[in-house]
């Protein structure tokens, strides 16, 4: 911008830089104020003078930019109203980089310069925005990884000024806080920013074909821009097994289904009854057919496989079957007046109601145990 003032016209008889100013009748009816414009944009900075008589200029960082309205000098600065109204505020469009600094309006000595004095206003400061470049997450807008191991997401938002506040967001729309590193890197320029955010997380199953949003937005912006990246979940399989048998009895044909979830969606199943393996044809059911009783309480498990890895679960089941006595109760001798236990030992399920009789009394003894 230096190299933009060396034709500047900057006269000591204008601004009265080589004696003190004097009451003045001239004077400020609206003077400069701070302001931020949007690069690119158009900023108008205001001055209306009543009673001049002398000269107008404005100075840029007090470089004096010219006396003429067009600022010939300066194809994007002009001073725009009239002279009837005393209006030489000072446009300029569009606004880059090389436009902030400090303004002044000033009006120099009139004809008789012991009453109309040089005046200047009051410093105004131009600050200038700049809209960060749409923001890039790194891995582009698809990742495919594998749950419970830690990936590293990078969104960055480049070149805005002030520094974008970058965030990132679930796919319901909620902000995410764990995790998140932000690191900015000052350009050459020592004006723009550039922001990289780091979202490190651990990919889950119910991450599948979810999306993260990363949402970068600065003070020149009146809305945020986004990038969304899309995982691909890759996870073992999730399994789940069910007997279809609301009840099974001894000599029943029960069936289990076994499901099971994954990505890859391409596995292989294998079915264990007490950690044997039930050979056949099986994939998501096994069949076993004439149940007996020696099965009862027996673990079927079922075990699928992907690429990932390897899940199972298992049922135990509950085979009905009818009473059966392994141990009859035995003649036994004893004196009058002394204890005799008699044993019955049944094996069933449910387990069964035991009942003792006396010879061919109909007198029935209360249940034992």
């Amino acid at each position: 911008m230096l190299q933009e003032f060396k034709g500047a016209i900057i006269l000591c008889s204008i601004v009265s830089l080589c004696a003190s100013q004097k009451p003045s009748s001239q004077r400020f009816e609206r003077e400069p104020e701070d302001q931020t414009a949007v690069y690119g944009e158009s900023v108008v900075l205001a001055c209306r003078v009543i009673n001049k008589s002398g000269q107008v200029q404005w100075t840029k960082d007090d470089f004096g930019l010219g006396t003429d309205r067009e600022l010939s000098e300066f194809e994007r600065y002009s001073m725009i109203g009239t002279d009837d109204e005393g209006t030489y505020a000072l446009r300029i469009q569009p606004v880059t980089l090389e436009d902030e600094g400090k303004y002044q309006c000033q009006v120099g000595p009139g004809p008789d310069p012991e009453n109309e004095g040089p005046i200047r206003s009051r410093y105004a400061t131009l600050t200038v925005y700049v809209p960060p470049d749409p923001p890039q997450i790194v891995q582009s807008s698809h990742l495919v990884t594998t749950e419970d191991r830690e990936v590293e997401l990078e969104c960055q938002s480049r070149g805005g000024k002030p520094a974008s506040e970058v965030n990132w967001l679930d796919s319901d729309g909620n902000l995410i806080t764990e995790g998140v590193e932000v690191f900015k890197d000052l350009l050459q320029d020592n004006l723009r920013t550039n922001v990289k955010s780091v979202l490190k997380l651990i990919p889950k199953q119910e991450f599948h074909n979810k999306t993260f949003t990363c949402q970068a937005q600065n003070a020149a912006e009146r809305s945020p821009r986004v990038a969304t990246i899309r995982l691909e979940v890759k996870y073992a399989p999730k399994v789940t097994v069910k007997v279809i048998n609301s009840v099974i009895t001894e000599l029943d044909t029960v069936k289990l289904s076994c499901s099971a979830e994954g990505n890859p969606s391409k596995m292989d199943y294998k079915w264990y009854v007490n950690n044997e393996v039930a050979y056949g044809d099986y994939s998501t059911e096994l069949t076993i057919n004439s149940v007996t009783r020696k099965l009862h309480n027996a673990v079927v498990k079922c075990e699928v496989q992907n690429r990932v890895g390897t899940s199972e679960d298992t049922q135990t089941l509950n085979v009905h079957y009818s009473p059966r006595i392994i141990e009859k109760p035995v003649n036994v001798e004893a004196e009058i007046g002394s204890n005799v236990t008699l044993r019955c030992i049944v094996d069933s399920n449910p387990p069964a109601e035991i009942v003792w009789t006396h010879e061919s009394s109909s007198r029935v003894s209360p249940p034992l145990s």
